[in-house]
């Protein structure tokens, strides 16, 4: 499944933002209940909200949301001879304990509340926005918030993660494959004209996107940098113009060349785009 887009948030993170942002006396109680489980330390996997809420019914590729949880984020069991996390490229650390205390603190910031402050002594329920950014090099939360002029203010959640071995950035606007229970979208996406929604997500690029890479060609016999050359990245066969005392050295970084249009697209859940229909923000 490729991953089209940098930023997301999906049909998951809109349904955990719901958890977050209760409207009544009962989602406070499980919003607390939530803050509680997270403190004491029960598997992420285990929270009520991911094995019996409304997250237990989206409609995900490969296994339920708890087994996604341990087997892909967290790496539990650890496979044997593989020295990364799950199923993040090129980076290994503790997924689970970043990824709670950045939900713990956010649930604190939005209640005002000192680190492990008692729920019920809340003075304020701030929103809380979640999305995801991808890919990133190592795993981390970031938990901002702002008050707003007068009464109330807002709190942001960044989860920024590694690429993993199945969402991978693509050169071209293309959606995941058809999922079970979900109604794929044509594409090309259509233009929105109108933010008339609850909740939305608009992504505004360039249409197309090529990867480039820059190459130090290095003399072996003086250890001089002769040029430095840039190449697209799907090139191949250039080894064999090479003599036995040149070497072209990937300088390691990329360089992403924007081509074609500006377009404005809305993504759809599916493909990481907020979802109206899993929003409880009033109408």
């Amino acid at each position: 499944m490729p991953m089209p887009y940098t930023l997301t948030r999906g049909p998951l993170l809109t349904l955990l933002e719901n958890a977050l942002n209760p409207t009544d006396a009962q989602e406070r109680s499980d919003r607390d209940d939530i803050l509680a489980a997270l403190r004491a330390g029960t598997p992420l996997s285990q929270i009520p909200w991911v094995t019996s809420g409304p997250g237990a019914s989206v409609a995900i590729p490969g296994n339920g949301l708890d087994i996604r949880l341990e087997e892909d984020w967290f790496g539990n069991p650890p496979v044997p001879g593989r020295h990364t996390t799950g199923y993040w490229v090129g980076y290994h650390g503790d997924v689970e304990s970043v990824l709670r205390e950045g939900l713990i603190r956010a649930i604190e910031v939005s209640l005002g509340l000192e680190h492990d402050g008692d729920p019920e002594g809340a003075q304020r329920s701030w929103p809380v926005d979640i999305q995801w950014k991808c890919p990133n090099p190592y795993f981390e939360v970031w938990v901002t918030w702002r008050q707003h002029k007068g009464d109330g203010g807002q709190v942001n959640v960044l989860i920024a993660t590694p690429p993993d071995r199945v969402n991978r950035l693509t050169t071209e606007p293309l959606l995941p494959p058809a999922t079970a229970g979900v109604t794929p979208v044509a594409t090309p996406l259509e233009e929105p004209v109108v933010a008339n929604e609850a909740q939305g997500m608009w992504l505004v690029t360039h249409a197309h996107h090529a990867p480039l890479v820059h190459l130090r060609r290095v003399d072996t016999r003086e250890q001089n940098v002769t040029e430095v050359i840039q190449i697209n990245a799907g090139e191949r066969g250039r080894l064999a113009d090479l003599d036995a005392n040149t070497w072209d050295i990937p300088i390691p970084s990329a360089v992403w060349e924007d081509t074609g249009d500006v377009v404005v697209v809305a993504p759809p859940s599916y493909a990481g785009g907020a979802a109206p229909t899993f929003t409880n923000a009033p109408t």
